[in-house]
Protein backbone atom coordinates (compact mmCIF):
# COMPACT_ATOMS: atom_id res chain seq x y z
CA UNK A 1 0.00 0.00 0.00
CA UNK A 2 2.77 2.33 0.72
CA UNK A 3 4.28 1.82 -2.49
CA UNK A 4 0.85 2.30 -4.51
CA UNK A 5 1.09 6.54 -4.42
CA UNK A 6 4.66 7.10 -5.15
CA UNK A 7 4.36 3.89 -8.20
CA UNK A 8 1.49 5.84 -9.39
CA UNK A 9 2.91 9.22 -9.76
CA UNK A 10 5.97 7.92 -11.71
CA UNK A 11 3.72 6.37 -14.08
CA UNK A 12 1.58 9.82 -14.85
CA UNK A 13 4.78 11.29 -15.61
CA UNK A 14 5.73 8.35 -17.89
CA UNK A 15 2.08 7.84 -19.39
CA UNK A 16 0.82 10.92 -18.90
CA UNK A 17 -2.01 11.34 -16.31
CA UNK A 18 -4.78 11.48 -18.65
CA UNK A 19 -3.92 7.61 -20.07
CA UNK A 20 -4.80 6.05 -16.49
CA UNK A 21 -7.39 3.97 -16.98
CA UNK A 22 -7.99 2.62 -13.12
CA UNK A 23 -6.14 0.72 -10.42
CA UNK A 24 -7.19 -3.06 -10.16
CA UNK A 25 -7.22 -5.05 -6.82
CA UNK A 26 -6.52 -8.66 -6.71
CA UNK A 27 -6.28 -10.72 -3.20
CA UNK A 28 -3.28 -12.60 -2.68
CA UNK A 29 -4.29 -15.20 0.05
CA UNK A 30 -7.86 -16.60 0.95
CA UNK A 31 -7.37 -15.07 4.29
CA UNK A 32 -5.86 -13.09 7.38
CA UNK A 33 -2.75 -15.41 7.76
CA UNK A 34 0.29 -15.02 9.33
CA UNK A 35 1.48 -13.74 12.36
CA UNK A 36 -0.03 -11.51 14.51
CA UNK A 37 0.52 -8.25 14.00
CA UNK A 38 0.82 -4.90 16.71
CA UNK A 39 -2.25 -3.28 15.17
CA UNK A 40 -4.29 -6.83 14.34
CA UNK A 41 -4.04 -5.69 10.50
CA UNK A 42 -2.64 -7.72 7.63
CA UNK A 43 -2.09 -6.92 3.63
CA UNK A 44 -4.12 -9.38 1.84
CA UNK A 45 -3.90 -7.59 -1.74
CA UNK A 46 -2.02 -6.50 -4.43
CA UNK A 47 -2.85 -3.45 -6.64
CA UNK A 48 -2.55 -3.59 -10.45
CA UNK A 49 -2.12 -0.13 -12.28
CA UNK A 50 -3.67 0.22 -15.62
CA UNK A 51 -2.71 3.01 -18.76
CA UNK A 52 -3.36 3.17 -22.17
CA UNK A 53 -1.65 4.62 -24.79
CA UNK A 54 -5.15 5.88 -26.39
CA UNK A 55 -7.88 5.47 -23.76
CA UNK A 56 -10.45 5.92 -25.71
CA UNK A 57 -9.45 2.99 -27.65
CA UNK A 58 -8.70 0.35 -25.15
CA UNK A 59 -11.25 -1.92 -23.73
CA UNK A 60 -11.44 -4.60 -21.17
CA UNK A 61 -13.46 -7.72 -22.01
CA UNK A 62 -14.55 -7.95 -18.66
CA UNK A 63 -14.79 -11.43 -16.11
CA UNK A 64 -16.61 -14.89 -17.54
CA UNK A 65 -20.07 -14.42 -15.81
CA UNK A 66 -20.63 -17.44 -13.57
CA UNK A 67 -23.97 -18.57 -11.53
CA UNK A 68 -22.04 -17.20 -8.52
CA UNK A 69 -24.94 -15.54 -6.40
CA UNK A 70 -27.65 -16.65 -8.52
CA UNK A 71 -30.64 -19.37 -7.28
CA UNK A 72 -33.83 -20.49 -7.93
CA UNK A 73 -35.66 -21.10 -4.26
CA UNK A 74 -38.80 -20.67 -5.93
CA UNK A 75 -38.33 -22.96 -9.23
CA UNK A 76 -39.10 -20.10 -11.35
CA UNK A 77 -39.10 -20.86 -14.66
CA UNK A 78 -36.43 -18.22 -16.39
CA UNK A 79 -34.35 -19.82 -14.21
CA UNK A 80 -31.37 -19.21 -11.85
CA UNK A 81 -32.01 -15.36 -10.80
CA UNK A 82 -30.48 -12.79 -7.99
CA UNK A 83 -31.94 -9.78 -5.59
CA UNK A 84 -31.54 -6.08 -6.85
CA UNK A 85 -33.08 -3.95 -3.97
CA UNK A 86 -35.43 -0.96 -6.08
CA UNK A 87 -34.38 1.69 -2.76
CA UNK A 88 -31.36 4.03 -3.04
CA UNK A 89 -30.73 5.90 0.20
CA UNK A 90 -28.84 9.72 -0.30
CA UNK A 91 -29.45 10.30 -4.19
CA UNK A 92 -32.25 12.71 -4.08
CA UNK A 93 -34.20 10.39 -6.52
CA UNK A 94 -37.65 10.55 -6.84
CA UNK A 95 -40.12 8.96 -4.40
CA UNK A 96 -41.95 6.06 -5.65
CA UNK A 97 -45.13 3.94 -3.78
CA UNK A 98 -45.04 0.48 -4.30
CA UNK A 99 -47.86 -1.84 -3.04
CA UNK A 100 -48.16 -5.88 -2.12
CA UNK A 101 -50.80 -6.96 -4.11
CA UNK A 102 -50.89 -9.68 -1.66
CA UNK A 103 -51.30 -8.15 1.18
CA UNK A 104 -51.70 -4.28 0.31
CA UNK A 105 -48.54 -3.55 2.14
CA UNK A 106 -47.46 -0.25 0.84
CA UNK A 107 -43.61 0.65 0.50
CA UNK A 108 -42.38 4.11 0.04
CA UNK A 109 -38.98 4.74 -0.88
CA UNK A 110 -36.48 6.89 -3.42
CA UNK A 111 -35.59 4.62 -6.35
CA UNK A 112 -34.04 5.55 -10.00
CA UNK A 113 -37.04 3.40 -11.49
CA UNK A 114 -40.30 4.78 -12.82
CA UNK A 115 -43.46 3.82 -11.24
CA UNK A 116 -44.25 2.59 -14.59
CA UNK A 117 -41.68 0.10 -14.55
CA UNK A 118 -42.10 -1.11 -11.21
CA UNK A 119 -45.59 -1.87 -12.00
CA UNK A 120 -45.02 -3.69 -15.16
CA UNK A 121 -42.08 -5.80 -12.94
CA UNK A 122 -45.29 -6.45 -10.30
CA UNK A 123 -47.15 -7.76 -13.20
CA UNK A 124 -44.58 -10.06 -14.49
CA UNK A 125 -43.84 -11.25 -11.02
CA UNK A 126 -40.26 -10.22 -10.78
CA UNK A 127 -40.70 -8.63 -7.47
CA UNK A 128 -40.18 -9.92 -4.18
CA UNK A 129 -41.98 -8.30 -1.27
CA UNK A 130 -40.74 -8.76 2.23
CA UNK A 131 -42.37 -9.91 5.27
CA UNK A 132 -42.17 -6.23 7.32
CA UNK A 133 -41.53 -2.95 6.15
CA UNK A 134 -37.97 -3.21 7.88
CA UNK A 135 -36.96 -4.06 4.54
CA UNK A 136 -37.48 -3.08 0.87
CA UNK A 137 -38.87 -5.12 -2.11
CA UNK A 138 -36.22 -6.37 -4.56
CA UNK A 139 -36.30 -7.40 -8.25
CA UNK A 140 -35.68 -10.51 -9.68
CA UNK A 141 -32.42 -10.13 -11.98
CA UNK A 142 -32.17 -13.89 -13.94
CA UNK A 143 -29.18 -14.94 -15.56
CA UNK A 144 -30.73 -15.64 -18.61
CA UNK A 145 -31.33 -12.36 -19.38
CA UNK A 146 -28.05 -11.14 -19.83
CA UNK A 147 -27.10 -9.85 -23.27
CA UNK A 148 -23.17 -11.05 -22.63
CA UNK A 149 -21.82 -13.71 -20.55
CA UNK A 150 -19.16 -11.10 -18.95
CA UNK A 151 -19.55 -9.08 -16.07
CA UNK A 152 -17.27 -5.59 -15.23
CA UNK A 153 -14.16 -5.80 -13.62
CA UNK A 154 -14.09 -4.35 -9.68
CA UNK A 155 -11.65 -7.11 -8.10
CA UNK A 156 -9.63 -9.66 -10.19
CA UNK A 157 -10.07 -12.09 -7.52
CA UNK A 158 -7.71 -14.69 -5.89
CA UNK A 159 -4.51 -15.54 -7.40
CA UNK A 160 -2.31 -17.05 -4.33
CA UNK A 161 0.99 -15.88 -4.33
CA UNK A 162 1.74 -19.15 -2.54
CA UNK A 163 0.41 -21.16 -5.14
CA UNK A 164 2.20 -19.44 -7.93
CA UNK A 165 5.52 -19.76 -5.90
CA UNK A 166 4.82 -23.25 -5.43
CA UNK A 167 4.10 -23.75 -9.08
CA UNK A 168 7.29 -22.36 -10.06
CA UNK A 169 9.13 -24.47 -7.64
CA UNK A 170 7.47 -27.45 -8.90
CA UNK A 171 8.82 -26.77 -12.55
CA UNK A 172 12.28 -26.74 -11.06
CA UNK A 173 11.86 -29.87 -9.26
CA UNK A 174 11.32 -28.33 -5.42
CA UNK A 175 13.83 -25.78 -6.05
CA UNK A 176 13.79 -22.84 -4.28
CA UNK A 177 14.75 -20.63 -7.59
CA UNK A 178 12.92 -17.64 -7.09
CA UNK A 179 11.27 -15.18 -4.57
CA UNK A 180 7.89 -13.90 -4.84
CA UNK A 181 7.05 -14.27 -8.16
CA UNK A 182 4.00 -13.24 -9.95
CA UNK A 183 0.92 -15.51 -10.27
CA UNK A 184 0.92 -17.06 -13.96
CA UNK A 185 -3.22 -17.07 -13.40
CA UNK A 186 -3.17 -13.45 -12.59
CA UNK A 187 -1.32 -12.43 -15.75
CA UNK A 188 -3.27 -14.57 -18.03
CA UNK A 189 -6.39 -13.12 -16.71
CA UNK A 190 -4.94 -9.19 -17.33
CA UNK A 191 -4.11 -11.02 -21.51
CA UNK A 192 -6.93 -12.42 -22.00
CA UNK A 193 -9.27 -9.33 -20.80
CA UNK A 194 -7.20 -6.93 -22.24
CA UNK A 195 -6.10 -8.78 -25.53
CA UNK A 196 -6.45 -10.50 -29.27
CA UNK A 197 -5.36 -14.02 -29.62
CA UNK A 198 -2.55 -12.83 -32.10
CA UNK A 199 -1.12 -9.71 -30.38
CA UNK A 200 2.25 -9.30 -28.85
CA UNK A 201 3.13 -9.21 -25.06
CA UNK A 202 6.06 -6.89 -23.38
CA UNK A 203 7.64 -7.32 -20.12
CA UNK A 204 10.02 -5.14 -19.46
CA UNK A 205 10.27 -6.62 -16.18
CA UNK A 206 10.62 -10.34 -16.45
CA UNK A 207 12.06 -11.47 -13.74
CA UNK A 208 11.38 -15.31 -13.41
CA UNK A 209 9.34 -15.46 -16.29
CA UNK A 210 5.97 -15.15 -15.25
CA UNK A 211 4.59 -13.61 -18.66
CA UNK A 212 5.73 -15.81 -20.71
CA UNK A 213 4.62 -18.64 -18.88
CA UNK A 214 1.29 -17.37 -18.94
CA UNK A 215 1.15 -16.72 -22.83
CA UNK A 216 1.87 -20.27 -23.53
CA UNK A 217 -0.59 -21.33 -21.08
CA UNK A 218 -3.47 -19.36 -22.60
CA UNK A 219 -2.14 -20.41 -26.41
CA UNK A 220 -2.22 -23.83 -25.10
CA UNK A 221 -6.15 -23.05 -23.80
CA UNK A 222 -7.51 -21.75 -26.44
CA UNK A 223 -5.52 -22.25 -29.83
CA UNK A 224 -4.05 -18.54 -29.78
CA UNK A 225 -0.92 -17.42 -31.52
CA UNK A 226 -0.04 -14.71 -28.93
CA UNK A 227 3.83 -13.75 -28.87
CA UNK A 228 5.78 -12.12 -25.79
CA UNK A 229 9.06 -10.36 -25.06
CA UNK A 230 10.15 -10.42 -22.51
CA UNK A 231 13.65 -7.79 -21.13
CA UNK A 232 15.41 -8.43 -18.21
CA UNK A 233 19.21 -7.42 -16.78
CA UNK A 234 21.53 -9.96 -16.44
CA UNK A 235 21.64 -9.12 -12.30
CA UNK A 236 23.58 -11.67 -10.19
CA UNK A 237 21.66 -14.00 -8.41
CA UNK A 238 25.09 -15.99 -6.59
CA UNK A 239 24.21 -18.88 -7.94
CA UNK A 240 26.43 -21.51 -9.61
CA UNK A 241 23.79 -23.24 -12.23
CA UNK A 242 21.87 -20.03 -12.87
CA UNK A 243 24.21 -16.70 -12.29
CA UNK A 244 21.91 -14.00 -13.11
CA UNK A 245 17.87 -13.72 -13.13
CA UNK A 246 17.68 -13.84 -16.92
CA UNK A 247 19.39 -17.18 -16.92
CA UNK A 248 16.36 -18.26 -14.72
CA UNK A 249 14.14 -16.43 -16.97
CA UNK A 250 15.36 -18.49 -20.08
CA UNK A 251 15.34 -21.68 -18.31
CA UNK A 252 11.74 -21.13 -16.60
CA UNK A 253 10.32 -20.19 -20.13
CA UNK A 254 12.25 -23.83 -21.76
CA UNK A 255 11.10 -26.08 -18.82
CA UNK A 256 7.23 -24.49 -19.51
CA UNK A 257 7.36 -25.30 -23.29
CA UNK A 258 8.87 -28.93 -22.41
CA UNK A 259 6.08 -29.55 -19.72
CA UNK A 260 3.44 -28.49 -22.84
CA UNK A 261 4.73 -30.07 -25.67
CA UNK A 262 5.23 -33.55 -22.84
CA UNK A 263 1.32 -32.63 -22.18
CA UNK A 264 0.49 -32.82 -25.84
CA UNK A 265 2.58 -35.78 -26.31
CA UNK A 266 1.08 -37.94 -23.64
CA UNK A 267 -2.77 -36.64 -24.85
CA UNK A 268 -1.96 -37.74 -28.35
CA UNK A 269 -0.62 -41.19 -27.29
CA UNK A 270 -3.70 -41.64 -24.66
CA UNK A 271 -6.57 -40.22 -27.59
CA UNK A 272 -4.79 -42.82 -30.09
CA UNK A 273 -5.24 -42.72 -33.84
CA UNK A 274 -8.61 -41.57 -35.31
CA UNK A 275 -9.95 -44.29 -37.32
CA UNK A 276 -12.55 -41.84 -39.19
CA UNK A 277 -9.98 -39.09 -40.01
CA UNK A 278 -9.29 -38.11 -43.73
CA UNK A 279 -6.46 -36.65 -46.01
CA UNK A 280 -9.22 -33.89 -46.16
CA UNK A 281 -9.92 -32.97 -42.91
CA UNK A 282 -8.70 -29.63 -41.54
CA UNK A 283 -5.30 -30.31 -39.44
CA UNK A 284 -4.87 -28.02 -36.57
CA UNK A 285 -2.73 -25.48 -36.06
CA UNK A 286 0.94 -26.82 -34.48
CA UNK A 287 1.49 -24.80 -31.27
CA UNK A 288 4.89 -22.63 -31.45
CA UNK A 289 6.45 -23.29 -28.84
CA UNK A 290 9.86 -21.80 -29.90
CA UNK A 291 11.74 -18.46 -28.94
CA UNK A 292 14.75 -16.79 -29.38
CA UNK A 293 17.34 -14.69 -27.14
CA UNK A 294 19.02 -11.92 -27.77
CA UNK A 295 21.89 -10.20 -25.86
CA UNK A 296 22.67 -6.31 -26.08
CA UNK A 297 26.62 -6.26 -27.54
CA UNK A 298 28.56 -4.07 -29.61
CA UNK A 299 28.58 -4.76 -33.45
CA UNK A 300 30.01 -7.53 -34.82
CA UNK A 301 31.95 -5.38 -37.07
CA UNK A 302 34.89 -3.48 -36.19
CA UNK A 303 34.35 0.55 -36.61
CA UNK A 304 36.06 2.30 -39.59
CA UNK A 305 38.11 5.11 -37.85
CA UNK A 306 36.64 8.41 -39.73
CA UNK A 307 39.53 10.76 -38.70
CA UNK A 308 43.15 10.82 -40.83
CA UNK A 309 45.25 8.50 -39.73
CA UNK A 310 48.58 10.75 -37.74
CA UNK A 311 51.47 7.84 -39.10
CA UNK A 312 51.95 5.29 -41.55
CA UNK A 313 51.76 2.50 -38.23
CA UNK A 314 48.27 4.13 -37.34
CA UNK A 315 47.44 3.82 -41.55
CA UNK A 316 48.59 0.53 -41.44
CA UNK A 317 46.48 -1.01 -38.49
CA UNK A 318 43.18 0.73 -40.02
CA UNK A 319 43.97 -1.06 -43.37
CA UNK A 320 44.02 -4.59 -41.28
CA UNK A 321 40.98 -3.61 -39.58
CA UNK A 322 39.53 -3.27 -42.97
CA UNK A 323 40.35 -6.37 -43.96
CA UNK A 324 39.46 -8.65 -41.11
CA UNK A 325 36.55 -6.16 -39.65
CA UNK A 326 34.17 -8.86 -37.83
CA UNK A 327 35.23 -9.54 -34.42
CA UNK A 328 36.48 -12.84 -33.08
CA UNK A 329 34.08 -15.29 -31.68
CA UNK A 330 31.12 -13.65 -33.55
CA UNK A 331 28.99 -16.45 -35.48
CA UNK A 332 26.99 -16.39 -38.74
CA UNK A 333 23.64 -16.09 -36.26
CA UNK A 334 25.27 -13.09 -34.60
CA UNK A 335 26.26 -10.85 -38.12
CA UNK A 336 22.54 -12.67 -39.72
CA UNK A 337 21.01 -10.72 -36.79
CA UNK A 338 22.45 -7.26 -37.02
CA UNK A 339 22.68 -7.31 -40.79
CA UNK A 340 18.63 -8.48 -39.95
CA UNK A 341 17.84 -5.44 -37.96
CA UNK A 342 20.13 -2.25 -40.22
CA UNK A 343 18.08 -3.83 -43.35
CA UNK A 344 14.92 -2.90 -41.32
CA UNK A 345 13.55 -5.85 -40.73
CA UNK A 346 12.17 -7.06 -36.97
CA UNK A 347 13.96 -9.92 -35.56
CA UNK A 348 10.80 -12.13 -35.79
CA UNK A 349 10.97 -11.88 -39.42
CA UNK A 350 10.80 -15.60 -40.69
CA UNK A 351 14.61 -16.84 -42.08
CA UNK A 352 14.71 -19.87 -44.26
CA UNK A 353 17.91 -21.29 -44.61
CA UNK A 354 19.29 -22.17 -48.31
CA UNK A 355 21.95 -24.72 -49.40
CA UNK A 356 22.98 -23.55 -53.10
CA UNK A 357 24.94 -24.79 -55.22
CA UNK A 358 29.16 -23.44 -55.10
CA UNK A 359 30.79 -24.00 -58.23
CA UNK A 360 34.15 -24.24 -57.02
CA UNK A 361 35.95 -24.55 -60.13
CA UNK A 362 35.24 -21.60 -61.46
CA UNK A 363 36.86 -19.37 -58.76
CA UNK A 364 40.20 -21.38 -58.57
CA UNK A 365 42.10 -18.55 -59.81
CA UNK A 366 41.15 -16.32 -57.63
CA UNK A 367 41.94 -19.00 -54.54
CA UNK A 368 45.03 -19.09 -56.35
CA UNK A 369 46.15 -15.68 -55.72
CA UNK A 370 45.07 -15.65 -52.22
CA UNK A 371 47.69 -16.42 -50.03
CA UNK A 372 45.81 -17.37 -47.22
CA UNK A 373 43.60 -19.95 -48.55
CA UNK A 374 43.41 -23.21 -47.52
CA UNK A 375 44.44 -25.30 -50.65
CA UNK A 376 44.14 -28.93 -48.16
CA UNK A 377 40.38 -28.43 -47.82
CA UNK A 378 37.98 -30.09 -49.86
CA UNK A 379 35.77 -28.32 -52.36
CA UNK A 380 32.27 -27.77 -50.88
CA UNK A 381 29.43 -29.09 -53.08
CA UNK A 382 26.99 -25.98 -51.31
CA UNK A 383 27.10 -22.75 -49.56
CA UNK A 384 24.42 -21.04 -47.28
CA UNK A 385 22.11 -18.34 -48.03
CA UNK A 386 19.70 -16.89 -45.75
CA UNK A 387 16.16 -15.97 -47.16
CA UNK A 388 14.92 -13.41 -45.29
CA UNK A 389 11.33 -12.62 -45.65
CA UNK A 390 9.62 -14.87 -48.09
CA UNK A 391 12.75 -14.00 -50.20
CA UNK A 392 12.67 -10.33 -50.19
CA UNK A 393 16.19 -10.47 -48.54
CA UNK A 394 19.09 -12.94 -49.24
CA UNK A 395 22.42 -12.77 -46.99
CA UNK A 396 25.08 -14.58 -47.79
CA UNK A 397 27.47 -14.70 -45.27
CA UNK A 398 30.22 -17.23 -47.19
CA UNK A 399 34.03 -16.24 -47.31
CA UNK A 400 34.56 -17.92 -50.49
CA UNK A 401 32.08 -16.69 -53.01
CA UNK A 402 31.76 -18.00 -56.80
CA UNK A 403 30.10 -16.85 -59.77
CA UNK A 404 28.08 -19.65 -59.80
CA UNK A 405 26.85 -18.87 -56.46
CA UNK A 406 25.70 -15.44 -57.35
CA UNK A 407 24.40 -16.59 -60.54
CA UNK A 408 22.19 -18.94 -58.31
CA UNK A 409 20.82 -16.55 -55.89
CA UNK A 410 19.92 -13.49 -58.23
CA UNK A 411 17.85 -16.36 -60.13
CA UNK A 412 15.51 -16.50 -57.02
CA UNK A 413 15.03 -12.62 -58.20
CA UNK A 414 15.16 -10.95 -54.79
CA UNK A 415 14.92 -7.54 -54.30
CA UNK A 416 17.64 -7.24 -51.84
CA UNK A 417 21.21 -9.25 -51.30
CA UNK A 418 23.70 -8.32 -48.91
CA UNK A 419 27.30 -10.10 -48.97
CA UNK A 420 30.45 -10.13 -47.21
CA UNK A 421 32.95 -8.30 -48.61
CA UNK A 422 35.40 -10.80 -47.70
CA UNK A 423 33.67 -13.50 -49.90
CA UNK A 424 35.37 -11.21 -52.89
CA UNK A 425 38.68 -12.13 -51.72
CA UNK A 426 39.79 -8.79 -53.44
CA UNK A 427 38.38 -10.08 -56.36
CA UNK A 428 37.14 -6.51 -58.34
CA UNK A 429 36.39 -8.40 -61.08
CA UNK A 430 34.02 -10.84 -59.67
CA UNK A 431 32.58 -8.02 -57.31
CA UNK A 432 31.35 -6.34 -60.92
CA UNK A 433 30.06 -8.94 -62.54
CA UNK A 434 27.77 -9.38 -59.61
CA UNK A 435 26.42 -5.86 -59.43
CA UNK A 436 25.81 -6.52 -63.32
CA UNK A 437 24.28 -9.67 -62.01
CA UNK A 438 21.69 -8.56 -59.48
CA UNK A 439 20.81 -5.60 -61.80
CA UNK A 440 19.68 -7.96 -64.78
CA UNK A 441 17.85 -9.93 -62.30
CA UNK A 442 15.93 -6.66 -61.16
CA UNK A 443 17.62 -6.14 -57.61
CA UNK A 444 17.03 -3.09 -56.14
CA UNK A 445 19.79 -2.81 -54.23
CA UNK A 446 23.12 -5.13 -53.99
CA UNK A 447 25.24 -4.58 -50.99
CA UNK A 448 28.72 -5.50 -49.32
CA UNK A 449 29.48 -5.30 -45.64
Amino acid sequence: DGELAALRAVLDMVFGEDDFICCFTWQTKKGAQGMQTKHMVVTNHEYVLCYARNPDKFSCSGIERTEEGFSNPDNDSRGPWKRQYLQRLGQGLPQRRVVNPNNDMVFEFETPYSQEKIDNWIAENRIIFPASKDSYPARKEFLSEYETNKQLVTNLGLHATKASTEELYGLFEGEKIFANPKPPSLISFLIDATCNHCDVVLDFFAGSGTTAHAVLDLNKQDGGNRKFILVQLPEPTGREDYPTIADITKERVRRVIQKIARGDAESAEKKGPDLFSSADSATPREPDLGFRVFKLDESNFKPWDAEAPKDAATLEKQLELHIDHIREGRTDADILYELLLKSGFPLTTPVETLRIARGDAENAESKKKRPDSASSAAPRESSVVYSVAGGALLICLERELTLKLIRAMAERKPKRVVCLDEGFAGNDQLKANAVQIFKTKGVVSFKTV
